[in-house]
């Protein structure tokens, strides 16, 4: 995908990812027990939530982190994910204790994002999808 790319389509959203690394400004808030607890509840959930931007593209499926974690987190450039539309085998929804999860499947893995007004952003990736 291309900066180029058109956008159909963009929601603020949070994604759970497993590949984020604290930086010096988290490990400083937190202390010692907020990392422990951070380090259990990342092992529990399978991931931190991460703020950011979903992008409907022609071409796929982008998840941008917000620039606010930037100073939390220290590999941002590998937060962002992208799916093309070729690999995406499956759009679902489920019950979510802050908002609806919306799970993006792929043959490789699923990356779950949750948003508010969940049923018609599912909506707007079918339609590009299919476009």
């Amino acid at each position: 995908m291309t900066p180029t790319d058109p956008i159909f389509a963009e929601k603020n959203v949070s994604a759970l990812l497993d590949g984020a690394k604290m930086g010096r400004l988290s490990k400083m808030i937190l202390g010692l027990d907020g990392q422990i607890s951070a380090k259990l509840s990342k092992m529990m959930i399978g991931g931190q939530w991460i703020s950011g931007k979903a992008n409907l593209r022609s071409t796929g499926f982008e998840f941008q982190p917000s620039k606010l974690n930037q100073p939390f987190f220290k590999n941002m450039d590998e937060l962002r994910i992208v799916i093309p539309w070729s690999e995406l085998i499956s759009v679902t929804k489920r019950f979510g204790a802050v908002a609806t999860v919306i799970d993006l499947q792929t043959s490789a893995d699923t990356l779950s994002i949750r948003c508010l007004g969940a049923d018609g952003f599912i909506a707007q990736i079918i339609s590009a999808r299919g476009t």
